[in-house]
């Protein structure tokens, strides 16, 4: 006969993450490139001001966009070109989040995805969250044999 045993352990978050970027737009690719690398490089030493470390911060994505007029009946205008380019913060102290978040956004950052608690280990609950099904699978068992016991 099989017995089941249920057990249950809440990690709690030991490490944020929140990405923020830096939107520009110029007539040129050069402009528009060279102003959101003045922006970028505020924000990064923002943040390593604040106390992220530079391996706490990483470039997590940059695009480059023609921006076009589409009157009706007429060949599409190039009007000048956006860049994008956002930074991924990463970092275990969470209490400084709230911190860094308004550090950036104070140095020019013009968009923001979310910020994000994590586990930076999920499996670091996985045993005791086996002890304490196998304890109470156990203390199951024994309820069990005492009561069928004559």
């Amino acid at each position: 006969m099989g017995g089941t045993g249920t057990g249950r352990v809440t990690l709690v978050p030991d490490r944020f993450t929140f990405t923020v970027g830096v939107q520009t737009s110029a007539p040129t690719v050069d402009a528009a490139v060279n102003e959101n690398n003045e922006r970028v490089t505020r924000v990064v030493a923002a943040l390593k001001g604040a106390g992220a470390k530079p391996e706490e911060i990483q470039t997590s994505g940059f695009s480059i966009y023609p921006q076009q007029d589409y009157s009706q009946g007429q060949l599409p205008r190039l009007l000048g070109y956006q860049v994008n380019n956002s930074v991924t913060v990463r970092k275990k102290e969470i209490a400084s989040a709230s911190k860094l978040l308004q550090v950036a956004i104070a140095a020019g950052v013009n968009t923001a995805s979310g910020l994000n608690f994590e586990v930076s280990d999920p499996t670091r609950g996985r045993d005791q969250g086996l002890r304490s099904a196998f304890d109470d699978a156990k203390s199951k068992a024994t309820l069990l044999a005492c009561r069928r016991s004559p």
